[in-house]
């Protein structure tokens, strides 16, 4: 079960939290090159708290549920918060496919279906944005608002060597992210105030990567992401979306973050002062404050 602590005690392990068995079909590349169906059954790790409607917490690729442990809490006094591990991340299992947009978005369906959610608002980090977004392409009535931070590819953003992981320098860059001297220096690239980010928080962050199946896996999520089908169905997708942003950011690529406010029609930005690139972290205060705010207010279906 969950157990309420401070903000500095707040831990991402085996101990804390919830698993829940996740299974749904997929379609996986094998040795010859061949596409071929296959199931996956896997377990997610998730944090869970309140009550109410849904909200669902997606960090991004290389991260874990721990990216949002400034939130969790917070949001959870008006809303039923659950922050899973993606598969192939922090805690949850990690299992055998190609981690493609299109196994994210069926993670999503399937962990929903085994939660019993109807239907939900998203915060996504990253990549997620466009996991929650195709997970709504094929599943519309399921999704009332989205926040997005930062979406975008992380191959294409400045994070610690994020554009080599898909080729054979990867494994040994990935391997570095479970080096806390190494997290630090580049976890640290992306905050306006350093002083924020403790020595707790860049341990549990380094934590997960000490598996060398978590360390695939993330390589492979990186390798294999594309957007671009996504992008032109964008019109398509109706729901109201939130834009969060830090005005110090120097690690996202605010060319992959345009692309996404051109395409979404009832689209809003929030832009937080003096904050890099995690500004749910850094900057949990105004972020929270801002997120709370939009969910409160009229969805795109109820103000039509």
């Amino acid at each position: 079960m969950i157990t309420k602590t401070h903000d500095a005690g707040f831990t991402n392990n085996r101990n804390v939290g919830k698993y829940v068995g996740v299974a749904f079909s997929t379609v996986v590349r094998n040795e010859k090159g061949r596409e071929e169906q296959v199931r996956v059954k896997m377990k997610a790790h998730y944090f869970e708290a309140g009550q109410g409607k849904v909200v669902l917490l997606l960090h991004g690729a290389a991260q874990s549920a721990y990216i949002y442990k400034r939130n969790f809490h917070v949001l959870a006094e008006q809303y039923r918060v659950i922050m899973p591990d993606l598969p192939g991340h922090g805690y949850s299992g990690c299992p055998d496919m190609d981690y493609t947009t299109d196994d994210f978005s069926l993670f999503i369906e399937a962990f929903a279906n085994a939660l019993s959610i109807d239907k939900m608002s998203i915060v996504a980090y990253g990549q997620s944005a466009v996991y929650a977004l195709d997970f709504c392409y094929y599943n519309p009535r399921r999704v009332d608002k989205f926040v997005f931070i930062n979406p975008g590819a992380l191959q294409n953003t400045h994070f610690a060597g994020a554009r080599f992981l898909r080729y054979s320098l990867g494994l040994f860059i990935v391997n570095r992210y479970a080096r806390y001297t190494y997290m630090k220096k580049q976890l640290g690239k992306g905050f306006f105030d350093r002083t924020v980010l403790y020595g707790t928080d860049i341990a549990e962050m380094c934590r997960p990567f000490k598996s060398p199946a978590v360390r695939f896996a993330v390589r492979l999520s990186v390798a294999n992401f594309f957007a671009g089908e996504l992008l032109d169905k964008l019109p398509r997708i109706k729901v109201k979306t939130l834009f969060v942003e830090g005005t110090d950011d120097t690690l996202s690529n605010k060319r992959d973050t345009q692309l996404f406010l051109d395409g979404i029609d009832d689209a809003y930005e929030m832009k937080v002062r003096n904050c890099g690139a995690f500004p749910m972290f850094e900057k949990p205060h105004l972020t929270n404050k801002g997120i709370l705010q939009f969910l409160a207010a009229p969805g795109t279906r109820d103000g039509e």
